[in-house]
């Protein structure tokens, strides 16, 4: 490729004349789909953006952008363009050419065409760019595309559209709402209806999966349309085909958690087609998804499980296995056994003989890239990266093998094949002593069902180290039958499947997220300069940088997040024009090479001193006062070329010898006049490290800076601007401070802190500070900007001038403004690239800081600490190398309106016993979480959205507390609030929801308190662990994905009048030890079982109702034994109380009615204590106790019948014989 001719095309897109030739000339440049490196070399020359200027050119002629769009396309096909082109403007101008191609003569049929391809490469694997398409209403404008009706003609750009549509979805929930909403869904199963293998079909079938991939509601939502029929032909297109690998995955979306659908594939006959299907072959997609659809077709559907076996599953399932534990396509091999030997004696018979256990070794054996596992959970736990919490090993396939070996040994016992599972004993064991592994549980069920089934099973068990895992034996008192009980089998209740344990996917514990502390950074001074030093010693050490955590993954910049802050137009450099005054005595002049101080000198009060361009080696003293209200004294350059200069000897020579540096107004050596001068367009240079360029000082000193420019040279002075108290008095007042106006300056490349404050109260407006080597703005020991809450007044927002209006919050009574005479503030600046920080607030310094935007400084956005405070109203923090806002050792910011994003480690860092006010802010997209709160910190956080973090949204750990009130935490990549290692945060009327993790995680003796919150939409919706214990209060539970509650690893909590409903899997779930306490509760309407109790799980349940769950009300297993008292359990779809499997528990003063099978069903060695329970109008009988299960009854009721008395595993009573059981 000619370089040459591609610099000239690029350049002749801003041409008019040459423009679409240049256009036709790029895409054709970058047609060849092989041609990788012309493409990057287009892209490196910068010529993606005239491409994108070109379509939103509104002169351009549409054939110029026909060809522009078509060479984007090209660009498009690789990924490393996809990003800059979708974030430069492109996605919202291809969504305008998808409108009507008749009625709108800027766009054309190839322009949509391309259009529309240009969305489905952009939202490949970008999920930026589907934000941006789907803000810009691509979404609604691709569903218009499509049939509205089945049987018509698709268009070509009809099924391109399908395919975008396809992509916008994958992963991305938003798109997938929207589409639901607009129809989208049954437009896609229009084309449905044509030829099979036809572009559109497949395509139709791809969109639908996407849209169905962890969405229940657009399942449903799918079913309804009478989707399944038109999808079941689809599964033998061919195995090789893309619409039947698509139709399989839709399939397999649709029936998770979907009974009805379940019931649709089979009364439909899908199941033998998609057993066909495991045998195209391990490594084919077709067969894992396949796998995927028969294991959820499976779980918890007793008819599907003989349809499958009947269909000839068994034997492609175990062949499967033998791909070994990296094989995704085994591990839902091993889960598929699993949910087929559940509760069916025949599958366990037919898997185990068909050698499913010997096949299962490949899946338990410790794969050799989980072997430094330790050190990735430890990472992990730092949350120190979303990549790899998405990648650290989960050993998946450990767990479903445990599952699976568990499911074939439970209830087998004698089966000739079952003793081949003892091989696999010692890789259980290993499973097992695993606490952090989600296979421990499983595999302790496994080893206990292999022990009591297997012969001599318990003495191999013991004889290689697993007793430990082996129940206690129990004393149970057996009796003889109890006749008018029939023996006739019951409808089985289908065995509930544990949820996956979340540990390895969030770590065992969240200890820092950052690294040890840096050495506090000390004064910059010059070593040869006495007076240097002695002026350093009046400044404060600067604070220990923010702690620092590893590199946080990058963060795109594309999405704009909540609707943008509206600033004030900042530009580079210091080009503003000079105010004309009205009124001078004099005009002086001074050129370069002659003494601005001796004009100075002979000038009178209120004489203006033009400076004309070139350098000035003196130091200038501005101490020249106002002659009246409206005459200054100014000192002007004549343009943005004049610099006041030292250099470095003489600087050194008259700072040894106590005299002033670069520029003073005011005073200098205790003298007693003040000046209200001004100096415009001016540049600043001082060859001497540790002064000031520009010093302001002495009593009610009050200059005017506008328009100034500090210009470093090799060696470069401490800082531009200082203001400080005069050092005269004692006693100091607000009258006798230095103020003075910065305005419209750059202040930029300082040795230390661009701008420092003490003791003063400056105004600076319009100003660019960067690039400075510590912090862009410092203010401390009293210094403000306006001091905000000291004699502050209440006002409502209509007594207030339009420019203070902003300080009002909401109407709120209790919130204050500043006075109407405040004397100085900081407003509309852009602080960024600071090497330290952007504001650093210290030792009682107090600034009003409004809209302003602090951000990409190396260190800190707004860093407060020791007694700092600071107003902070509708500001910026953003892409700061650290933290965007962190308050320690007693710091107490106001930050109120603002955004915090996009900062690398974290939005806000609160430690050290800081705290702070954050009002009505938006916390999100930060690299880390969006709060982290430790060491005693203890903000407060009101009408916050705490949103899209890399982690957590927020996360209070070692003693950290924090007061969260009416927030919404939502979206962030893990857990919305974490809260571990005595955290104890307070939450009222809060929403958090849509996160990718627990809504509430807490873990290692985290407690808090949480009252009328609102978790709905996560996989958890509150998660308990590791000593934990939570207060929950008049919650709402509801809609998450998998769990209300779940409650393991001696986790507790307590939860009052809380409701938990509408969960996808259970209510609550507690298993491992955990001890949670519920009281005057709701748990209904989850579509599984609404409390499941299991391995060793406890709980008190009081005063409660269970009621309309889709399955039982209450489960329990595996030595489960929850306490439920004074309850309601009513109208479930099957049993009220279901216990098995060594499951154990204790119902007292409870009543048992209206549920759709048994009242009380206990089997399978499990044991159940009932006293003074009411059981009655169950469909089926009242108590069932069968297969070794025991029962214990107490002054119980059972419909209309007294029952005080034992039953065993054959039915028959016997009094008690001892009644010390």
């Amino acid at each position: 490729m000619d370089e040459g001719k591609v610099k000239k095309a690029i350049g002749d897109l801003s041409n008019a004349s040459a423009r679409e030739s240049a256009a036709q000339f790029l895409a054709s440049a970058t047609a060849d789909r092989n041609d990788a490196a012309a493409r990057a070399k287009i892209a490196a020359l910068g010529g993606i953006t005239p491409l994108i200027q070109v379509l939103t050119n509104s002169s351009a002629a549409v054939k110029e952008k026909e060809h522009a769009i078509t060479a984007l396309l090209h660009l498009s096909r690789s990924k490393e363009n996809r990003a800059p082109i979708g974030g430069n403007g492109c996605a919202a101008a291809v969504v305008k050419f998808l409108g009507n191609v008749s009625a709108d003569a800027t766009t054309s049929d190839v322009l949509q065409k391309q259009a529309i391809s240009l969305i489905v490469n952009l939202t490949t694997g970008v999920n930026a760019n589907r934000d941006l398409i789907r803000e810009a209403g691509g979404v609604s404008r691709l569903v218009t595309l499509l049939p509205d009706k089945a049987g018509t003609s698709i268009s070509k750009n009809a099924e391109v559209a399908a395919a975008a549509l396809a992509s916008l979805a994958n992963g991305n929930i938003k798109v997938k709402d929207e589409m639901r909403e607009m129809g989208g869904l049954q437009r896609l199963v229009h084309m449905l209806h044509g030829k099979p293998e036809s572009v559109p079909v497949k395509n139709a079938a791809n969109g639908l999966a996407q849209l169905c991939v962890g969405h229940s509601l657009n399942r449903e939502a799918l079913r309804k349309t009478g989707a399944i029929k038109l999808m079941i032909p689809l599964l033998s297109v061919g195995m090789d085909k893309p619409v039947t690998q698509h139709a399989v995955a839709t399939i397999g979306a649709m029936v998770a958690g979907n009974a009805l659908a379940k019931d649709e594939i089979h009364d439909n006959g899908g199941i033998p087609p998609l057993v066909q299907l495991l045998n195209a072959g391990v490594g084919k997609p077709v067969t894992k998804y396949s796998t995927s659809a028969l294991m959820a077709l499976c779980f918890d559907h007793s008819k599907n499980r003989d349809a499958v076996r009947e269909a000839g599953a068994v034997p492609f399932l175990v062949q499967l296995l033998k791909a070994g534990r990296t094989s995704a396509t085994a591990e839902k091999a091993a889960w598929a056994i699993s949910n087929l030997a559940s509760s069916n004696h025949t599958n366990k018979e037919v898997i185990c003989a068909a050698g499913a256990l010997s096949a299962m070794a490949s899946l338990l054996a410790p794969p050799e890239e989980f072997a430094d596992a330790d050190q990735s959970d430890i990472a992990l736990a730092h949350g120190q990266n979303k990549a790899l919490i998405q990648t650290l090993p989960t050993d998946p396939a450990g767990v479903a093998a445990a599952a699976a070996i568990a499911n074939l040994a439970t209830g087998n016992e004698g089966s000739e094949h079952l003793s081949e599972g003892l091989a696999l004993v010692p890789d259980l064991i290993a499973l097992a002593e695993d606490r952090d592994s989600p296979a421990a549980p499983k595999a302790k069920l496994a080893i206990k069902a292999l022990a009591k089934n297997c012969p001599s099973g318990t003495d191999y068990i013991k004889q290689v180290g697993g007793g430990a895992f082996l129940p206690a034996a129990r004393s149970v008192h057996k009796a003889s039958g109890l006749p008018g009980v029939s023996s006739a089998a019951s409808p089985e209740a289908p065995k509930p499947i544990p949820v996956a344990k979340p540990k390895s996917t969030f770590g065992f514990s969240l200890p820092s997220l950052t690294s040890k502390k840096k050495e506090p950074q000390k004064p910059v001074t010059s070593p040869t300069s006495p007076a240097s030093a002695k002026k350093a010693a009046d400044v404060p050490s600067l604070p220990p940088i923010g702690q620092k955590s590893a590199e946080a993954p990058a963060i795109s910049k594309a999405d704009p997040g909540p609707p943008p802050i509206q600033w004030a137009k900042l530009e580079a450099g210091p080009a503003w024009p000079t105010e004309e005054r009205s009124k001078h005595s004099h005009q002086h002049s001074v050129e370069a090479g002659n003494s601005i101080n001796d004009k100075i000198r002979i000038a009178k009060d209120g004489d203006k001193i033009m400076i004309h361009p070139g350098e000035y080696h003196e130091s200038v003293i501005l101490d020249k006062k106002s002659s009246g209200a409206a005459e200054e004294t100014l000192v002007s350059g004549t343009s943005a070329c004049v610099v006041i200069s030292k250099t470095r000897q003489c600087a050194a020579e008259e700072a040894a010898g106590g005299g002033p540096v670069g520029v003073v107004v005011g005073t200098w050596g205790g003298g007693t006049d003040k000046s209200t001068a001004t100096m415009e367009n001016c540049a600043v240079e001082v060859a001497m490290r540790g002064m000031a360029g520009i010093t302001v000082q002495g009593a009610d000193t009050n200059p005017l800076i506008k328009g100034c420019e500090y210009i470093s040279g090799l060696i470069m002075s401490a800082f531009l601007l200082r203001v400080h108290y005069d050092l005269a008095p004692v006693a100091i007042t607000k009258k006798q401070q230095a103020q003075g106006t910065l305005e419209q300056c750059n202040v930029h490349d300082n040795k230390r802190s661009g701008i420092m404050v003490n003791g003063s109260a400056p105004i600076v407006k319009d100003c660019m500070v960067h690039t400075n080597k510590q912090a862009g703005l410092h203010v401390y020991s009293g210094g403000e900007g306006a001091p905000y809450l000291t004699h502050a007044t209440c006002l409502p927002s209509w007594e207030l001038p339009p420019e203070r209006g902003a300080w009002w919050d909401r109407g709120r009574a209790a919130d204050c403004v500043p006075p109407l005479d405040w004397t100085g503030y900081f407003k509309e600046c852009h602080v960024y690239n600071n090497l330290l920080y952007g504001v650093l607030v210290q030792s009682g310094g107090n600034p009003s800081i409004y809209r302003s935007r602090f951000s990409d400084n190396k260190q800190i956005g707004v860093y407060v600490w020791d007694k700092g405070q600071g107003q902070f109203d509708t500001c910026e923090v953003s892409g700061n190398t650290t933290f965007g806002v962190a308050v320690g050792s007693g710091g107490n910011p106001t930050i109120k309106d603002s955004h915090v994003t996009q900062n690398k480690h974290g939005g806000a860092y609160v430690y050290d016993n800081g705290t702070g006010h954050f009002l009505a802010c938006h916390v999100y997209k930060n690299g880390l979480s969006g709060v982290e709160v430790k060491n005693g910190g203890n903000p407060t956080f009101a009408r916050c959205k705490i949103r899209e973090n890399e982690t957590t949204g927020v996360f209070s750990w070692t003693s950290g507390l924090g007061v969260f009130e009416d927030c919404e935490v939502f979206e962030n990549y893990a857990c919305g609030v974490a809260v571990g290692a005595s955290g104890s945060p307070t939450f009222s009327r809060t929403k958090i929801h849509g996160n990718q993790q627990a809504g509430l995680l807490a873990y290692s003796s985290g407690t808090g308190k949480y009252t009328e919150c609102e978790m709905f939409k996560n996989p958890h919706g509150v998660e308990v662990r590791g000593g934990s214990k939570p207060v929950l209060s008049k919650c709402q539970v509801h809609n998450n994905t998998q769990t209300g509650l779940y409650a393991h690893d001696e986790g507790s909590c307590e939860i009052d009048e809380t409701n938990i409903h509408h969960n996808e899997v259970y209510g609550v779930v507690i298993d491992s030890n955990a001890h949670p306490h519920i009281t005057m509760s709701e748990i209904h309407y989850n579509m599984h079982a609404g409390l499941f109790v299991y391995d060793q799980g406890m709980g008190d349940i009081n005063q409660c109702r269970i009621h309309h769950n889709g399955l039982t009300g209450v489960a329990v297993e595996s030595e489960g034994n929850p306490t439920i008292t004074h309850t309601h359990i009513h109208d479930n779809k099957e049993a009220g109380v279901y216990v098995y499997s060594e499951g154990y528990g204790k119902l007292e003063n409870c009543n048992v009615h209206q549920n759709g099978l048994h009242g009380v069903e206990v089997k399978t060695a499990a044991s159940l204590i009932m006293k003074c329970v009411e059981v009655n109008d169950n469909k089926l009988s009242g108590v069932y106790v069968h297969d070794t299960g025991v029962g214990k009854f107490e002054d119980c009721l059972v419909d209309g019948t007294a029952l005080d008395l034992q039953m065993t595993d054959n039915n028959v009573p016997e009094q008690e014989q001892n009644t010390d059981e």
